[in-house]
């Protein structure tokens, strides 16, 4: 099998099984070669030209590239909507156990339109997909159990906060890590005010002061009321919950 990829490491060339149309997500089969991915198939990247015999070498654009990336959407899309990975190598709107690919930066009217797609981080840019186990909100702090997503609660020492709500079990979603830098959105559970010490809290909230909470960071925005909304600058978990 035929490989390359450019200096910048934003594409590869490889092998396809069979013909593969342009702008498609696309994964490696048992072969090594090429095939277009499904709705819940993590791709490597999406074809960079149209193929159209097997054992052609097409360039993928990689799923780590930064920047925006073009794919075929198969349903209209207005802008600044979540995208997912769809069927038949396409993205689309939400389904369950789809994988969230990112936000739309130009809108579509119908099936077979490219989109223009800005995709969510990397592991490496603080960002991380993973399965969620059920239901989980926008910016909660979550956990893994039996290696899903779970809200995390005031005991624990979360892996991060998810930045898109999880509708069911088996939605892949991203979470920004514990240890990734500048700062996050969590949700709070009463009024706190900015610089105020925070800290965690039960349902994947944060909080003031608790028993058996761990101090969390500074609130650098203020809420009003449970469930506001606040960013927080994050520092180390204590290594002592409040007494």
């Amino acid at each position: 099998m035929a490989t390359s990829t450019t200096i910048e490491g934003r594409t590869g060339s490889y092998k396809v099984a069979a013909a593969i149309g342009q702008f498609l997500r696309v994964k490696f089969d048992a072969a090594g070669k090429l095939i277009v991915a499904t709705a819940i198939d993590q791709s490597i990247g999406q074809a960079d030209a149209k193929t159209h015999t097997a054992d052609a070498i097409v360039a993928v654009v990689l799923k780590s590239a930064e920047g925006t990336s073009r794919f075929i959407a198969n349903a209209a899309f207005a802008q600044g909507d979540n995208v997912f990975a769809a069927a038949a190598g396409k993205v689309g709107p939400y389904i369950a156990g789809a994988i969230l690919i990112g936000t739309a930066m130009t809108a579509t009217d119908t099936d077979g339109d490219y989109i223009i797609v800005t995709a969510v981080g990397s592991a490496a840019s603080g960002t991380r997909n993973f399965t969620a186990g059920g239901v989980v909100g926008v910016s909660l702090r979550v956990k893994l159990t039996s290696l899903k997503l779970a809200v995390a609660g005031i005991t624990d020492r979360e892996i991060g906060v998810i930045d898109v709500a999880a509708l069911a079990d088996l939605d892949v979603r991203p979470v920004t890590l514990r240890t990734a830098p500048g700062t996050v959105m969590m949700v709070a559970n009463a009024a706190l005010a900015v610089n105020a010490s925070v800290y965690t809290a039960a349902a994947g909230k944060v909080g003031p002061s608790a028993t058996t909470a761990f101090l969390l960071g500074t609130a650098l925005t203020a809420s009003a009321a449970d469930g506001d909304p606040i960013e927080v600058l994050r520092s180390a978990h204590g290594d002592t919950a409040v007494a």
